[in-house]
């Protein structure tokens, strides 16, 4: 791995700016122009191409515009080894980069192309694959986009090829102004050329690569195909299965990368339910994605009726993938079997569908455990959001239930038109506000060592803060959902809606609360770190502090920082400055103030606690500060910051050497005072014991060993998983 400089230069004793901080901003997507359409309409595939068409197989997807270049293959290239390498890319848009390992010609900018929406539907067509991949993909981006209120980054790369052959070149034309210093090795910051950053995604993967997969290293998506070795109901033997026009499989590798971008710490496996969280959050995207297109949700409505969010279209993940793999009707499902096959049959009156909504399957009923493989755990998670929102669903349209007759009428082969177009408005909008909420949850979690009852609380917290006023008690129905799948809440005092939500940290009985405040009588955390601060943050000088709190950066002809990159350091000064205030403080809580935060002071002398002796603690680092402006409830505009700090932390347990990452969310106002500290200390041996003991049972796969024998967390967790079901054709 290619060292990068560090600019400017930080405290190194104490404080870093983490790289991705350093380096801003780096994705951009397009922004039209008067003269440019907002959308580009596409045709793509709903559902596998083994579903029916009259089912909603294939909708039109308008995705945000962008001009897009020809192929590469198309303009030329005087260099033999640059042809070659660039006549794979057949998308090459702002946010995406979209290779194909077979000839393709697809021109999304052909006017004739734009009149058909896109490539037809083909699965034979490298056209139509590679432009499916593209519009799913540009879909969930803009999804998180509204949920989170900002442009969501990628996760910087650890390894590229290209990059590491541009650093290479680099070094042999230095700058003449530069004087090389004796036995000083060159550090070059190779990211910096390759901005704005894309996700590079391949697809028509070789046989021998069957599965998709998110690669954290490279930040990319590679989507194989096979020969199915299987013959059932919809799979012929040795048909062709490939993954890239499986729209749940491209929503959910994609959503790998989104939250690879947002929290690349919750990647590290320090417990059982890490892994088992992004294969569930992933499958949740994939699913409530599907609501998205109102022909899908109309068409389980006309069979359905009151049950359409129980029919299989809208509730099984992967069908044609499983059926090629032997899986059989699908990889996952929102839920039961049992409930699957009545919604098909479509019987039910309003009042029995309303009796049956909240009663447990009369089939398997998966509940949690930890000891379960990591697909399985996830699906268990899948479920008990999936069961929160059909409870909340009911209760939106019990209203239209009491209008249809109750409890004998309107089953879905006597259901109105209007009647049947309201329950698919509710379904949709329900799932647009149940999807926001998932997402923006991600923000409210600690940085590292999720659990699935942290997330209960994130969401349920995100959801507080974004709507006072629980109409439909969203929150209860999540909560208790949660509860009948096993998944139960730890350290609170009650499980109200009010209880599960993060409180202010205040650590010790002798810890100061950390200084939070709406009028002003105190100071905030994070002083000048306010909305109205944005934009006076110049680069001119190094380290040189402003009066009005922003920070000056020297203008070096070594490097051309760009606007938002000074902003990002300038930014990432503040939160240290603050920092040092609020932690270096003489007295007796000075301990106390630390544990706040979940962080551990470097200064003083390692000790043993039940077994635990803390031995080297390595410097705080600010990973991330992040604005959103999100539109709340009523039209409420609400301004946040978050701000993601992490330590590591060696240490010795039962004999056994460990590297360790804890640190703190801290979520600030516009105005930058405090709203919550959601931390994950590392002074508790539990925390250590329980990561030891997963690191020697069924998560032995996500731990290595340093040369020093020491057990570290993998980076590379998405990497793992899915090896774990790869296929190869036989």
């Amino acid at each position: 791995m290619v060292r990068m400089k560090q600019k400017p230069e930080v405290e190194e004793d104490r404080f870093q700016l983490a790289i991705g901080l350093r380096m801003g901003r780096r994705v951009w997507p397009h922004e039209p122009t008067q003269d440019e359409p907002r959308v580009r309409p596409l045709q793509i595939l709903v559902l596998d191409p083994t579903t029916r068409k009259l089912e909603g197989r294939v909708a039109i997807a308008n995705v945000p515009y962008e001009s897009i270049p020809k192929p590469s293959h198309q303009a030329g290239s005087k260099k033999q080894n640059d042809r070659e390498e660039k006549a794979t890319i057949a998308i090459n848009g702002t946010l995406f980069k979209v290779r194909s390992k077979v000839p393709c010609n697809v021109d999304l900018n052909d006017s004739k192309v734009a009149m058909m929406c896109g490539s037809p539907v083909n699965r034979e067509s490298a056209d139509f694959r590679v432009q499916m991949v593209y519009a799913v993909c540009q879909m969930v981006y803009r999804t998180f986009q509204l949920a989170l209120g900002r442009d969501p980054q990628w996760a910087v790369r650890k390894k590229t090829k290209e990059a590491k052959d541009k650093a290479d070149e680099l070094k042999d034309r230095k700058p003449e102004n530069k004087k090389a210093k004796a036995n000083e090795s060159e550090e070059i910051d190779f990211e910096k050329f390759d901005k704005p950053w894309c996700l590079e995604i391949t697809v028509d993967e070789p046989k021998d690569d069957a599965n998709a997969c998110y690669d954290s290293d490279l930040v990319a998506l590679n989507f194989g195909h096979f020969e199915s070795p299987h013959s059932g109901t919809l799979v012929l033997r040795n048909q062709k299965i490939f993954t890239c026009l499986s729209h749940d499989i491209i929503t959910h590798e994609v959503t790998h990368a989104l939250l690879d971008g947002m929290r690349s710490l919750l990647m590290l496996p320090t417990n059982p339910q890490v892994a088992g969280f992004h294969e569930g959050f992933a499958d949740i995207i994939a699913v409530f994605q599907r609501f998205e297109f109102s022909d899908l949700v109309q068409t389980c409505a006309e069979q359905s009726g009151w049950a359409l969010l129980d029919h299989p279209l809208l509730t099984r993940i992967g069908q044609e993938f499983g059926h090629g793999i032997g899986a059989g009707d699908s990889i996952r499902s929102a839920v039961e079997t049992d409930r699957q096959e009545i919604a098909q049959n479509g019987v039910f009156a309003a009042g029995e569908w309303l009796r049956n909504v909240e009663r447990e399957s009369s089939g398997e009923f998966l509940t949690f455990s930890e000891s379960s493989e990591c697909h399985e755990m996830g699906e268990v998670l899948l479920r008990a959001v999936y069961d929160g929102f059909r409870v909340s669903f009911k209760r939106r349209v019990a209203r239209l239930a009491a209008i249809a007759g109750g409890g004998q009428a309107e089953t879905s082969r006597w259901m109105s038109a209007e009647l049947r177009q309201e329950l698919v408005d509710e379904a949709v909008k329900t799932a647009r506000q149940f999807r926001g909420m998932l997402i923006r949850a991600i923000d409210y979690l600690a940085p590292v060592n999720v659990t699935f009852s942290d997330y209960l609380r994130a969401v349920v917290t995100a959801d507080a803060e974004m709507v006072e006023n629980d109409r439909y008690d969203y929150r209860g129905a999540f909560i208790e959902s949660f509860l009948r799948r096993g998944i139960m809440p730890t350290d609170v005092s009650g499980l109200s809606s009010d209880e599960l939500k993060w409180s202010q940290v205040k650590g010790d009985s002798e810890a100061p609360a950390i200084p939070a405040s709406d009028d002003g009588t105190s100071k905030p955390l994070i002083k000048g770190l306010s909305w109205e601060t944005e934009g006076r943050m110049k680069p001119v000088g190094r380290d040189s502090k402003k009066k009005d709190g922003s920070y000056n950066i020297e203008d070096d002809e070594k490097y051309t920082w760009n606007r938002h990159e000074a902003r990002a350091v300038a930014q990432g000064h503040l939160v240290i400055e603050s920092l040092k205030d609020y932690l270096f403080v003489e007295g007796s809580n000075r301990e106390a103030r630390w544990y706040n935060l979940g962080l551990l002071d470097r200064n003083c002398p390692p000790r043993r606690v039940d077994g635990l002796l803390i031995r080297v603690i390595h410097p705080i680092i600010v990973e991330s500060i992040r604005r959103s402006r999100r539109a709340g409830h009523a039209g409420k505009l609400v301004m946040d910051t978050v701000i993601e700090i992490s330590q590591k932390v060696e240490g010795v347990i039962d004999d056994q050497r460990m590297e360790m990452v804890g640190g703190c969310t801290l979520i600030l106002n516009d105005m930058g005072y405090l709203r919550y500290a959601i931390r994950q200390s590392l002074s508790k041996p539990e925390s250590w014991r329980r990561s030891l003991s997963y690191s020697r049972s069924e998560g032995s796969r996500f731990w290595e060993r340093d040369s020093r024998g020491a057990l570290i967390p993998c980076q590379n967790l998405v990497n793992r998983i899915h090896p774990s079901i790869k296929f190869a054709a036989e």
